[in-house]
């Protein structure tokens, strides 16, 4: 794994805020990756498993996915 230290603290900022956090970018770009460095990161902050929420979407269980899908998959996972 690469590690994007850089991007990681340039997000950590807004960690706590009342804005959506969206990585974007390129396939392959380490989008992944900066996610699982932020979840390590907020775990490190005593932040509970539980209060993490974090899918990948590129399944083919998720290929016909709608907004109303994706909206239950995050109010089953958060409950």
């Amino acid at each position: 794994m690469i590690e994007r230290k850089m991007y990681v603290n340039k997000i950590i900022p807004f960690i706590g805020k009342p804005f959506i956090k969206i990585l974007t970018g390129i396939r392959r770009s380490g989008k992944s990756t900066i996610m699982l460095m932020l979840i390590n990161t907020l775990k490190g902050m005593e932040i509970s498993e539980n209060q993490i929420f974090h899918t990948k979407f590129d399944s083919l269980e998720y290929e016909n996915l709608t907004t109303k899908r994706i909206i239950k998959i995050v109010k089953i996972k958060i409950s």
